[in-house]
Parts: C-alpha cells; sequence; structure tokens
C-alpha cells in the first residue's frame, strides 16, 4: 500500500485507542531504517490532547522494545526519547516500576561490569552495543532531569543502582526544554533512502470517541 509521511498521524483527530496502538507500531515499523519524526512528534500530540489513551501506548512500546528486530527496537527507544521530552503525562508511567523492570532487564548482565558497554569486550554486535548504550543515555538523561520530582524519582533510583554495580554510563548531551507543544522540526533534506511510517486506517463513526 501507499506510504504517507507520519504527520498523518497528527491529522486523526477522532482516533481512538485502538488508533494509537497503530500508530505507535507504525512508527516503529520493521520497514524504517531511521525515526520518523513527524509520526513520533504527530503521537505526542495526540497523547497531550488524549491523555487516557497513554496507557495503552505504554504498553505497545513496551512490546516493541522486546521485539526480535533490533531496529524495531532502536524506532521504539527514538520514540520513547521524544515523548519523555515533549508529552510530560507519560513520564510517571515510563518511571513506573513495572516499566523500568523491564527497561533494565532487556540491558544484557555484562552491563552491570566496569566498561561492559564497550562493544570488544562481550559478543555483541556493533548495532547492539549502539543500542545498550542509546538505552544507559536515555535512562541516564531521565535521572539527571526528571528523577527529583516526586512521580519519576524511580530514575534517579535505577540509575544509581546500575552504577553501584560498576556500570560505566555514556556522556549525555543537554535536553531541551518541554514545549507544552509537539515542535516543529525539519524533516532530513535527503530522503532518498528513508521511508515515512505507514498510513493510519481512518477510524469509522462507531469508533470515534467525543
Amino acid at each position: 500500500g501507499l506510504w504517507v509521511p507520519g504527520l498523518e498521524i497528527l491529522r486523526m483527530a477522532n482516533a481512538d485507542t485502538s488508533n494509537i496502538e497503530d500508530a505507535v507500531i507504525r512508527a516503529t515499523h520493521e520497514i524504517l531504517t531511521r525515526p520518523d519524526l513527524s509520526a513520533n512528534i504527530g503521537i505526542c500530540d495526540w497523547l497531550r490532547r488524549r491523555p487516557r489513551s497513554i496507557p495503552t501506548a505504554v504498553r505497545v512500546i513496551k512490546q516493541r522494545l522486546k521485539h526480535r528486530q533490533l531496529s524495531v527496537q532502536d524506532m521504539s527507544l527514538e520514540l520513547l526519547a521524544t515523548l519523555m521530552i515533549d508529552c510530560r503525562d507519560i513520564r510517571p508511567h515510563i518511571a513506573h516500576p513495572d516499566f523500568l523492570k523491564q527497561y533494565l532487564n532487556l540491558l544484557p548482565k555484562k552491563i552491570k561490569e566496569p566498561n561492559a558497554r564497550f562493544v570488544l569486550k562481550t559478543n555483541w554486535t556493533m548495532e547492539e552495543g549502539r543500542h545498550y548504550e542509546r538505552m544507559l543515555e536515555l535512562l541516564k538523561t531521565w535521572a539527571r532531569d526528571y528523577g527529583s520530582s516526586s512521580s519519576c524519582r524511580n530514575f534517579r533510583a535505577a540509575y544509581d543502582q546500575l552504577k553501584s554495580t560498576g556500570c560505566k554510563f555514556p556522556s549525555v548531551k543537554s535536553t531541551p526544554a518541554p514545549t507544552g507543544r509537539a515542535p516543529e522540526r525539519k524533516r532530513p533534506s535527503d530522503r532518498k533512502n528513508h521511508r515515512s511510517a505507514p498510513p493510519m486506517a481512518t477510524p469509522s463513526k462507531d469508533d470515534a470517541r467525543p
């Protein structure tokens, strides 16, 4: 079928729970080779307008993070990174013990060894090494930026737990302040090998919610 820019997600004004599930799956689709920024931003806007869909989105992201295909895991991490910046209400859900427990369990045991993030000390592929390092980078960022909040203190606890085992975290860049709305970001100029998330199915009147 036809593929359209991820902003199609943003235009789904009557989206319901099943469609936010579809949106997350499409934004982390197996065919994507790099994040579809417009799809991710569209999901941010969607969840800010319909916060009751956040638990469903988080559930699907948890599933996608465990996907057998590494690229799907990568796209899920980047969607999660965008949501954490631009969708304030999702942060307590990501800081919930159930989510963080799975997140930490996705890291290999060797990650707890000193300097384990360096691929040469492991049996990881280069791509796997980058993925695990990205997971550590995000956790460190969340602990730094949100760990002082009462609803997100588990980020700091998880970070401290890994640090106590000897895990070496990568350096992280400063995080942009939340905008309160989906920021306008330029799409990559080189679209030769880039595909956007596949289009959303338009919800029927029976599915639409007020």
